[in-house]
């Protein structure tokens, strides 16, 4: 009977050194990049933000009014908006392709960059206003396959004041759903009118 229950907390002793050393094996690959984790691709983007407009004044004191016809003034209406051309990005020549080849692949020169689909823009420190402050924040993020922004660390910034305004905005960006995790540098810029 002891010789049955040594067999088997030693069993048991090795199982569970084996689970702890492939653990360990595991977290050190992972840390030290050996296994890779994500895919990553850099770029940069410039966003800037504008402080909001300043509170209207407070209305003048009321005075003995008299009466007069109403009077109105129509509103202005804003121009329509002028169509913009962009030219045709060039594209190097196309290599020969043989028989088997895919026609939907093209080469390009300029890496294909993707845009936010919604990109609310940060909101002006009080206390940026209030000191008459500009600057810029870049951001590191990282984006996962359904295009959320899963993570955003601030990697250098001219004011540490801009720095919490820019995270919480990049925060909030969404782009296409690409099924991949990227990760992407992106400057927000701060400026006063």
């Amino acid at each position: 009977m002891n010789k049955k229950r040594a067999s088997t907390a030693t069993i048991v002793t090795i199982v569970v050194s084996v689970l702890f050393h492939v653990a360990v094996l595991y977290y050190v690959a992972t840390t030290w990049g050996i296994i890779p984790t994500e895919e990553k691709t850099h770029k940069e983007d410039v966003v800037i933000a504008v402080p909001p407009p300043p509170p209207p004044p407070p209305p003048p004191p009321p005075e003995e009014q008299v009466q007069e016809k109403p009077r109105f003034r129509p509103r202005p209406v804003p121009p329509p908006p002028v169509a913009v051309k962009v030219p045709p990005a060039p594209l190097k020549p196309q290599p020969a392709a043989p028989s088997t080849a895919d026609a939907t692949t093209m080469v390009s020169d300029k890496e294909v960059i993707d845009t936010p689909v919604s990109k609310p823009p940060p909101h002006y420190p009080p206390r940026a206003i209030e000191q008459d402050k500009e600057g810029s924040v870049s951001v590191g993020i990282t984006i996962d396959g359904t295009g959320a922004v899963t993570e955003a660390h601030v990697v250098s910034s001219s004011d540490s004041i801009f720095e919490q305004a820019a995270l919480d905005a990049v925060k909030r960006w969404r782009y296409r759903a690409t099924g991949r995790t990227i990760k992407y540098t992106i400057i927000v810029t701060f400026k006063l009118n």
